[in-house]
């Protein structure tokens, strides 16, 4: 993943302009430490170029200007912290493996801390192909659009693209551009289909179905030690996370966190009664953090300490 540089001001977004572009953001690139570029089959397509890069640890800040960034994870890992136009409900932090795809969108500021060693391609896309693919997708203005960014997303379509680009670009055949420039459209097509679908979603699903709401709510009671974060929960019925936090609570009346407590807090009263465990062990067993935190949640919501409750029950 690499920041941006911004072109000549006021010149016209001709071909050659967006080439001398992704020219001097490879400069900046390697010149700045940010990543070394390890395998540049193609860099002379007019509208787009792809390359393979090694990164390591590091800051960068920038923007890019002209053109979409597109990156394929080929190896290794990185932990990331990212500041940008994310999607809605993105976290922030993310754990980056080979596989995974990445965008970024153009003319927005990106902030992006690394940490570990990733090897990846990079493509660099023109902005033309994207007004192009929305138009074709919303049938209005083509310029009237705006793109949000993500990091660390499984999408094997996008990813098969990106890889049969790179194919191309080690061995170009008859008609080599052109067939790259149909794979570009269809990343585009893809990245824009992804973000135009979690859009509907965000709005459609104000509540969670009954059946959305038993799969969250049967994964959080067989896990409750751990049943993972936001994320996770969300994927249990393919939304984002921001949806899914806003639906779950106005099904429930509660946020997520709230609702994983009460079903603690069931569990811990049937255990407090039927097992003979110390508190210390239920405590980790039903997913506090310790004794006393299980002890001060508890006495809030039922009224007195899980020894006395485990006392007068048994009387």
């Amino acid at each position: 993943m690499a920041g941006g540089l911004s072109g000549a001001e006021g010149m016209k977004d001709t071909k050659m302009t967006s080439l001398i572009k992704r020219h001097e953001l490879v400069h900046w690139m390697e010149s700045d430490g940010h990543a070394r570029v390890t395998e540049r089959p193609r860099l002379n397509w007019s509208r787009l170029n792809t390359m393979v890069c090694d990164q390591g640890s590091g800051s960068i800040h920038g923007i890019l200007d002209g053109f979409h960034l597109f990156e394929t994870v080929l190896g290794g890992r990185h932990e990331q912290e990212v500041d940008t136009n994310l999607e809605p409900g993105a976290p922030r932090g993310l754990h980056i493996g080979a596989g995974s795809v990445q965008y970024q969108s153009p003319e927005v500021d990106v902030v992006i801390h690394m940490e570990g060693q990733q090897t990846f391609q990079q493509t660099m896309i023109d902005d033309s192909f994207f007004r192009d693919a929305w138009g074709a997708i919303h049938r209005g203005d083509p310029d009237n659009f705006e793109t949000w960014s993500f990091y660390g997303v499984h999408d094997d379509a996008m990813r098969r693209c990106a890889m049969a680009l790179l194919d191309e670009a080690r061995m170009p055949s008859a008609g080599s551009e052109l067939y790259a420039e149909t794979l570009a459209q269809q990343i585009a097509l893809l990245v824009l289909r992804r973000q135009n679908t979690r859009a509907q979603k965000a709005v459609s699903h104000l509540e969670l179905s009954d059946s959305e709401l038993n799969r969250v709510v049967e994964h959080m009671t067989e896990t409750l030690e751990n049943p993972g974060g936001l994320d996770t929960l969300a994927s249990l019925v393919d939304m984002d996370v921001f949806a899914f936090t806003r639906a779950f609570k106005a099904t429930t009346g509660v946020p997520p966190h709230s609702y994983l407590i009460e079903l603690r807090l069931i569990e811990l009263k049937e255990q407090l009664i039927n097992s003979d465990q110390s508190l210390a062990d239920l405590a980790y067993a039903t997913g506090f953090s310790s004794q006393s935190h299980m002890t001060t949640l508890f006495g809030k919501r039922v009224g007195m300490s899980p020894g006395k409750y485990r006392k007068q029950a048994r009387q």
